[in-house]
């Protein structure tokens, strides 16, 4: 039995993007990953086409934390690699990885 087990790694990202949000809630990553904008990424939220993790989110003002995964239908699938610090105007740096379809 050869079982072959994909393990995701950066590499496997397509695009790894570097960005700055107000705050760390769902949807301003959603639209700083995706290219939206935030009433967008809300009204994706709101309809229940996005996942945090495994789970439907309908929370738009949910914060997320370095690691998240979240995919949106239609749109794709991305993680959260890294909060950085923040800018002299209070935006916070984040880095973003898009899987790859």
């Amino acid at each position: 039995m050869n079982d072959i087990v994909e393990v995701k790694t950066e590499e496997n990202y397509i695009d790894v993007k570097t960005d700055t949000v107000a705050s760390l809630r769902l949807d301003a990553v959603l639209s700083a990953a995706f290219g939206l904008s935030r009433t967008k990424a809300a009204e994706l939220i709101a309809a229940g086409r996005v996942d945090l993790g495994d789970s439907p989110c309908l929370k738009p003002a949910k914060d997320l934390v370095e690691g998240a995964v979240f995919s949106v239908r239609g749109f794709g699938r991305a993680k959260l690699l890294e909060i950085g610090g923040k800018s002299r105007k209070g935006r916070v740096f984040i880095k973003i990885g898009l899987y790859g379809r």
